[in-house]
């Protein structure tokens, strides 16, 4: 069905092939109808425009569909080119004659605010932009305007015999590229449409904002149409949306609801407004078949602009297309008919089928499709398009089927699906136990699926039972059956082995320490009963199921174990953690006060282990095995060892640090010696000897070398005892020449311990008999 408006009509000019009249505007016939087969009339109905003369209107929202709003017409230029802002345009012509408000009028006049007026003293004067009161409103404000000369009206002063498409302060722009005005002519006589369209126009107080919106009037009709492709929100700017006659209160005026005096925005809007006078413009409505007169329609007022108009059909063939007309007198001129016309087509079915389906029982069974209505002696069923009958009851295994009914001889009929559907096939699985060595204690386990629950089970044609678990069986073959909810059986077998069912299992290596014991555990079937282990020298009993181990060292374990005639064999290790050995290492010597090095060692181990060296007041690291020990006399140190794997072994061994006595050496008393003479030096105090400068002496390895001297020479020697320990002195030799007496000049025996001595000092001589001192005077003072 052509369908444009479901709530209204639209007026689009249609010619149809098999009418004569044009078409000027769509009437809603409805939806295209169905009825039974079995049905022979109906009444067929169609909402018509209730069209009547212009002295009111009310009016309805209609779909948005509007006509382009930009083409080739000319951009609608007014005579001020330098300022197109707040202006009427000249006196321009109507296409056609236009009934408003019971006045027929031929010209109008074009403002640049959103709206157009009958009222030509606009022309040529300020399209006021102060838009802050609903219509009806005239309001007050100097008016007066000669394009292009000011003043610009002052206060809001409304315009009488408007249209408002949507009636705001804007801003045309003529160096906006995407800027229009126009005004222009669709259609053709009588059916044509005066369009003004205002294309992205700018609002003058949101300037990046446009507004898009058209006014549409139909000849003959005083139909007016206003679409808003988009007016955006500006707080600033009031837009007004409707038509008034003169503006003053209690006079004829009319807009949609919500769009007297708003701010919000609009999108894709559409508004009809409908004549509502007090003379309808009707002259009849009528139905047509296949381009002929086929009936009168009667019609009924729905209060909205629209009559209902209702039409009796009688229609024998499955599917018929009908026309209806609905023609009217023009408002200017009723000797000149318009028409509206919408096409339906009613169609006979025997649809909806209710059909119910019974899904099959058990796989690949049958199930059943039955016709619950229609039912009439004259129809006929299939399932399949080809086989038809009268029941209305079909068996069919499971699937998705078309299910079709007719009148016999007939082709009306109807169709709908139904869909037969089966269990899962139903199946089942076993498993087995095999039996032991006692051949009594096999077990099959029966796993069903699919079918319908709940499941039985039977075995070698015994009776069913619940569980699926048959058990204590001896080994052979068996015929398993399975029952499910609807009854539907599937068989299978089992087949019980007679198998070796024993294990023995010693369980992993375990650790023991030295000197412990262990109970031996093997994990073996409760029927196990003999039991040989080897080695049996470290077993309490070898026969036993759990003897006690107590090895001395690793002893890997062998048992022999029998369950009637099975036999199994397993090994375990006992793996003995040792008691550590410690060494404290040899007894050692040092020199006086030197470091000893105490090396200490631990042997037989299993693992790790902790040093501690006692007395630890003198060592540096006393829990190393390796340690200095800071020496001022001869001691005894003590290295206890203690195992880290658990065992709590705790091993000792001392040793002793004997420290050598202070070694005294003495390179002998400072002397002289005579020029170019061997002077015998002696030192003491250790076994090798090194003196420096080794120059002057004959050897200076040994303790007393002979020193050859020509200088005064201060000699060093480097004392090593038996052990290495070393020790150094100096001794000075004053070289003289000689034989002689050197005697001092002077002394001083004031006690300081410097000089207080007075002697002489003999030099390349053996021996002195004698020393004697006499005063001036002769007289000996000393002997």
């Amino acid at each position: 069905m052509k369908k444009i408006l479901l709530v209204s009509f639209l007026l689009i000019c249609t010619v149809s092939l098999k009418l004569s009249a044009q078409s000027c505007f769509n009437v809603a016939a409805g939806n295209d109808t169905t009825i039974s087969c079995l049905q022979a009339c109906l009444d067929l109905k169609a909402r018509i425009p209730d069209i009547k003369s212009t002295e009111d209107y009310q009016v309805i929202s209609i779909p948005y569909n509007p006509y382009p709003f930009v083409t080739a017409a000319p951009l609608y230029v007014l005579p001020c080119i330098a300022d197109q802002d707040d202006k009427y345009g000249d006196v321009a012509t109507l296409p056609f004659n236009f009934c408003f408000y019971g006045s027929v009028y031929t010209k109008y006049v074009l403002g640049t605010n959103g709206l157009i007026t009958f009222d030509l003293s606009n022309a040529l004067t300020g399209n006021n932009y102060v838009v802050s009161n609903p219509i009806p409103f005239i309001g007050s404000g100097t008016a007066t305007y000669s394009c292009p000369a000011p003043p610009y009206p002052s206060g809001a002063l409304y315009p009488k015999l408007s249209i408002m498409g949507a009636y705001s302060d804007l801003l045309p722009d003529l160096s906006d590229p995407t800027y229009k005005i126009e005004a222009r002519v669709e259609g053709f006589a009588p059916c044509r449409r005066f369009v003004m369209s205002y294309s992205n126009v700018k609002i003058y107080n949101c300037q990046t904002m446009k507004a898009t919106f058209e006014v549409v009037l139909h000849e003959g009709t005083g139909l007016i149409d206003i679409f808003v492709e988009n007016y955006p929100s500006c707080s600033s700017s009031n837009v007004i949306i409707g038509i008034q006659k003169d503006g003053l209160p209690a006079t004829p005026f009319t807009s949609p609801p919500g769009r007297n005096l708003f701010t919000q925005q609009v999108t894709n809007e559409g508004w009809r407004f409908v004549p509502s006078g007090t003379s309808s413009l009707l002259d009849s409505v009528a139905l047509y078949k296949n381009g002929v007169w086929f009936a009168r329609g009667t019609t009924t007022s729905l209060g909205n602009g629209e009559l209902e108009a209702t039409f009796p059909v009688c229609q024998s063939i499955d599917s018929m297309s009908y026309v209806v007309r609905a023609f009217y007198r023009q408002c200017d001129n009723p000797s000149v008919q318009t028409e509206g016309s919408d096409t339906i087509i009613v169609k006979k079915t025997l649809n909806p089928l209710n059909v119910t389906a019974t899904d099959a029982l058990c796989y690949d069974g049958n199930g059943t499709i039955t016709i619950n209505s229609p039912i009439a002696a004259n129809i006929e069923y299939s399932i399949d398009g080809t086989t038809w009958q009268t029941s209305p009851v079909f068996n069919a295994p499971a699937g998705i089927y078309t299910v079709q009914a007719r009148l016999i001889g007939s082709l009306c009929g109807g169709s709908t699906t139904a869909t037969i559907t089966e269990p899962p096939v139903l199946s089942a699985f076993t498993g087995t136990t095999s039996t032991n060595c006692a051949n009594n204690t096999g077990s099959i386990t029966v796993t069903a699926a699919g079918g319908t629950p709940l499941y039985e089970y039977s075995i070698n044609n015994g009776a069913y039972q619940a569980v699926n678990i048959f058990s204590n069986l001896p080994s052979g073959s068996y015929n398993i059956k399975v029952r499910d909810g609807n009854l539907c059986i599937t068989n299978t077998s089992a087949v019980v082995v007679l198998i070796d069912t024993m294990y023995l299992d010693l369980g992993p290596d375990s650790t023991i320490c030295f000197g412990s014991s262990i109970t031996l555990m093997p994990i073996t079937n409760a029927l196990t009963d003999t039991f040989k282990w080897t080695p049996a020298a470290t077993l309490n009993f070898d026969t036993a199921k759990n003897p006690i181990a107590s090895p001395t060292d690793t002893t890997k374990y062998y048992l022999t174990a029998k369950w009637g005639v099975c036999v199994r064999k397993d090994s375990v290790t006992i793996n003995v953690l040792h008691k550590p050995v410690a060494n404290a290492g040899p007894d050692t010597t040092i020199c006086y006060k030197t470091n000893a090095f105490l090396n200490g060692s631990a042997s037989n181990l299993s693992g790790t282990v902790n040093y501690a060296w006692s007395p630890p007041d003198s060592l540096n690291t006393p829990n190393a095995a390796s340690t200095v020990a800071r020496m001022d006399t001869t001691r005894q140190f003590t290295l206890t060892v203690t195992d880290n794997y658990g065992c709590n072994f705790s091993v000792t061994d001392s040793m002793t640090v004997f420290m050598q006595p202070l070694l005294v050496v003495f390179a002998g008393n400072d002397t002289n010696a005579i020029l170019g003479r061997p002077h015998q030096l002696q030192a003491t105090g250790g076994v090798d000897y090194v003196w420096s400068p080794a120059g002057p002496l004959n050897n200076p390895f040994i303790a007393n070398p002979l020193a050859t001297l020509y200088n005064d020479t201060y000699f060093h020697v480097v004392v090593t005892d038996a052990i290495g320990c070393t020790d150094d002195d100096d001794v000075f030799v004053k070289v003289y020449e000689g034989p002689m007496y050197y005697l001092p000049n002077a002394f001083s025996p004031n006690g300081d311990g410097l000089n207080d001595i007075f002697f002489p000092t003999p030099v390349g001589i053996r021996s002195t008999d004698y020393f004697r001192v006499f005063d001036r005077y002769g007289a000996q003072m000393f002997e």
